[in-house]
């Protein structure tokens, strides 16, 4: 059960730093998610992304719009300056990022073509110019799930594989360019928070995708222990005694025994819909979708606990405070640099994303 962190071990002093780059179809800012993410250096790599930047999907008939778009910002000493942009070869989404010696791996992703199946790494020159170039291609297409690199070995986990959301792991070896596939603990799962801490990864809730197509949020995570190959069920993610959702959201390693878990689409809200909009039809799903866009950020009442789970403890802690504005999903994406954590964009409420790039200063009072 989540409690108050009573030794307030941690702070968060937070405040907007930023807008995104990206502009609407009437030249305003507008928001993204699910971009790739990470440091390179002193510097913070924004790539790809989507949203909705010609209307909405329900009320304009508009389609999401994918991205190729790099933003490169020095974050040095507390700065926060957008100092080049670039291209990716194509536009993506909803891949996984993972930081490497020379620069950032993306992994997989999707687009309007449907998911992908390429691993890319990014690196920056010296006059700070955005190269890409193709590490390898996956067996199969993948998006949505959590990746990264132990002992010179690519790990998939979970999301979805040639399209169907998968509660399995691929261990792929570079010289076979072949997998060697493991079962995860829980349900087949997408958009979950994760993080990597020495020789552990961890992942956090998740949207349940079940074989007979019924959807919800989930509030079970693991570990596993890339050494042991093994998994290990960690406690139920709670708030004030019930299941708490991070599905959406995104973690963080604030050092070897706590993980900082921000965002997240609100449990009751999030499993009624999913429920409305595979179950309702004709008329009645017409007017459910009218009424469920139409709905304030406030009604959609995405998270803005600040959670901490202690590993040694197995322990969800939160802090006292929430964070000062709208709460994300879609998922988030965050970005922890030494003393600070970066909150860039994402989601506010279904299709909605704002443009706003948050930066909180750790306050560490042990």
């Amino acid at each position: 059960m989540a409690k108050d962190l009573y030794k307030q071990t941690f702070d968060l002093q937070w405040q907007k730093v930023a807008e995104l780059e990206s502009k609407d179809s009437q030249g305003k800012p507008i928001g993204l998610s699910a971009m790739f993410t990470g440091i390179i250096d002193h510097y913070l790599v924004i790539a790809g992304g989507a949203n909705f930047p010609n209307g909405h999907p329900v009320f304009d008939k508009a389609n999401k719009v994918f991205h190729s778009d790099v933003y490169v910002y020095d974050i040095q000493n507390g700065a926060f300056d957008l100092v080049a942009q670039g291209q990716l070869p194509i536009a993506q989404a909803y891949g996984a990022t993972i930081k490497t010696e020379n620069g950032l791996w993306l992994v997989g992703g999707k687009n309007e073509n449907g998911d992908m199946n390429v691993v890319l790494e990014l690196t920056l020159d010296r006059q700070l110019q955005v190269h890409t170039r193709q590490i390898t291609t996956l067996p199969f297409t993948w998006s949505n799930g959590a990746a990264d690199i132990f002992n010179n070995e690519l790990y998939l986990f979970a999301g979805s594989w040639d399209g169907k959301a998968q509660a399995q792991m691929c261990r792929y070896s570079f010289s076979k360019s072949a997998c060697e596939v493991t079962s995860i603990p829980g349900l087949p799962r997408v958009q979950f928070a994760s993080t990597r801490i020495a020789n552990k990864f961890y992942i956090f809730s998740g949207i349940a995708q079940t074989p007979n197509g019924t959807s919800h949020v989930l509030t079970d995570s693991y570990s596993f222990d890339f050494e042991q190959l093994n998994w290990q069920a960690l406690s139920e993610i709670t708030f004030s005694g019930k299941p708490f959702s991070v599905a959406g959201g995104s973690a963080l390693a604030l050092d070897d025994q706590h993980v900082l878990i921000l965002g997240g689409v609100n449990k009751n809200v999030f499993d009624d819909a999913l429920k409305q909009l595979t179950t309702l039809e004709g008329e009645e799903l017409i007017n459910f979708k009218k009424k469920y866009f139409a709905m304030s950020p406030e009604k959609f009442n995405f998270s803005r606990q600040q959670f901490i789970f202690n590993i040694p403890n197995n322990e969800w802690l939160t802090l006292n405070k929430r964070v000062p504005f709208y709460g994300g999903a879609g998922p988030l994406q965050t970005v922890l640099d030494q003393k600070f954590v970066y909150w860039l964009s994402g989601e506010i409420k279904a299709v909605e994303r704002t443009p706003a790039i948050y930066r909180a200063l750790i306050i560490n009072k042990k």
